[in-house]
């Protein structure tokens, strides 16, 4: 039987906190869920193992829990050398349990649907991660695959992008097409504040713009701040969102984020993607060999239309297969 509540609109108060770890960030997090009361906490980095994630629920009574660690791996492979780091989370208000529904959880982000709200939560790598560029394309073409999965509802994407999007480097851009795509708005641009650093650095002098709100229904999104708590230890600043919900929902018609479809390649007509490729990369391989018989130096901006290209032809390619 499907389950439908009031439906009178209401406030959904959603907050994003890089903890930079469960140690550090507690004290602000509770003093967030004391003096704020969010709807829906965001949380990246909380570096916890998955037999620890549980901890998380100290915060406050008032919220359930879920997320996951990015530690498991390798934890695996025997005791810890160096120190612990990712995850992500979210802390929820039991009070919106019968319009919740969680969907997806995964290293680097996790998703739920509140009323009719899909809530992503994101933490994408940082200027020193190995393979940062596959990381970003591939979590970001995640996500993508799961807004398709709803059409109808309102989204608001929060985390650590570890990017400033006024700049111009390889994963603002990424980030920047990807919010074309998507017809998504920054809230820190609809709704500007005084300060918008949210990472500070204070002991190497730094401080920076890479956490952000995302949202593609500007209409429904009323509010955004930085907050400056009071004590804070973690080196991010927590944001806030504000949006307008309706209560009435039918969560019994919520797809579940099960039917995602990825690849498998042992399922795909793999002669028909070698040939799909063999013509799209052929045009790419012609430019690449003409620019070394003459012994030309390509400039970073040649390399990056190459490298671009290939990375299109190759998904175009595997979309159709």
């Amino acid at each position: 039987m499907a389950l439908t509540i009031n439906s009178d609109v209401e406030r959904l108060v959603v907050v994003s906190y890089n903890l930079h770890g469960y140690n550090q960030g507690f004290v602000g997090l509770r003093d967030l869920s004391e003096s704020f009361g969010p709807n829906v906490v965001m949380i990246q980095e909380h570096w916890l193992s998955s037999d620890n994630l549980s901890k998380l629920c100290d915060i406050s009574s008032n919220y359930f829990l879920f997320g996951s660690s990015a530690m498991d791996e390798r934890l695996s492979h025997g005791p810890l050398i160096g120190r612990p780091y990712g995850g992500t989370a979210m802390l929820v208000k039991k009070s919106l349990t019968p319009v919740t529904k969680t969907l997806l959880t995964a290293e680097r982000y996790c998703v739920i649907s509140v009323a009719n709200w899909l809530l992503i939560n994101v933490y994408l790598p940082s200027s020193g991660a190995s393979n940062r560029r596959e990381i970003y394309s591939e979590t970001l073409h995640e996500i993508n695959s799961v807004i398709q999965l709803y059409p109808d509802k309102s989204y608001l994407i929060g985390g650590d992008f570890n990017s400033d999007l006024c700049g111009n480097d390889f994963a603002a851009c990424i980030v920047k097409d990807f919010m074309t795509n998507n017809d998504l708005h920054r809230l820190d641009v609809l709704y500007p504040v005084g300060s918008r650093n949210t990472y500070i650095n204070e002991s190497l002098n730094v401080a920076s713009c890479i956490d952000y709100f995302l949202t593609n229904n500007k209409d429904e999104t009323v509010g955004f701040n930085v907050i400056d708590l009071e004590l804070n230890l973690s080196d991010h600043q927590p944001i806030l969102a504000v949006c307008r919900y309706k209560r009435a929902v039918t969560c019994s018609n919520i797809k579940p984020v099960a039917n995602v479809t990825y690849l498998r390649w042992d399922h795909a007509p793999l002669d028909q993607y070698y040939d799909l490729t063999r013509i799209s990369l052929q045009p790419i391989m012609d430019e690449i060999n003409s620019v070394l018989d003459f012994s030309v130096v390509m400039s970073t901006e040649q390399i990056e239309l190459l490298y671009n290209a290939v990375v299109a032809a190759l998904k175009q390619s595997a979309d159709q297969c």
